[in-house]
């Protein structure tokens, strides 16, 4: 029997990527939030009320998978799984989450980006060993799917949340 060759950590970011722009098009251009009547605080029953925590959990899980292949702190995911559990029982922590991820998205997260295109360039151009680049893309890949799980994820289940129902009601 050959020895199987271990899978790219290219494939894991591009099969994050899939799942984080599937959920991101549902929820923004396909499915639509009914129209408000009135001042509503939360979803109106709909399709989209049905689907939205479910869909981003599904997305998350997906992440979550990514990130296990890729060796990523069994903890860490554990304390994501922890945290999706409480979400589901306690909807108003996904609210909180959220938003804090739309504020922690625009500063944290831009400069992580940042911080990370750095690290790629660095890799691209310094490391030449073949097993300590794999090591080094391993890694880019494991950071640049907790920026996603971390900051687009929650902030797209805020931002879709706020197309259906209004916080400025008083």
């Amino acid at each position: 029997m050959t020895a199987r060759r271990p899978e790219s950590p290219s494939t894991f970011v591009a099969i994050s990527a899939i799942a984080l722009i599937v959920v991101i098009v549902l929820f923004q251009d396909v499915i639509d939030p009914p129209p408000q009547i009135g001042c509503n605080t939360s979803l109106v029953p709909s399709t989209f009320q049905m689907a939205l925590v479910p869909g981003h959990l599904v997305a998350a899980a997906v992440l979550c998978g990514c990130l296990w292949a890729l060796g990523a702190s069994r903890v860490a995911l554990g304390a994501v799984a922890a945290v999706a559990f409480a979400g589901v029982v306690i909807p108003s922590v996904f609210a909180v989450l959220g938003l804090v991820a739309v504020v922690a998205a625009s500063t944290l997260g831009t400069i992580a980006i940042v911080v990370l295109l750095i690290r790629l360039a660095i890799t691209a151009r310094k490391v030449h060993e073949p097993a300590e680049r794999r090591a080094a893309n391993a890694l880019n890949a494991r950071v640049t799917i907790w920026l996603a799980l971390l900051f687009l994820l929650p902030t797209n289940l805020a931002i879709a949340y706020l197309r259906g129902a209004s916080v400025w009601c008083f």
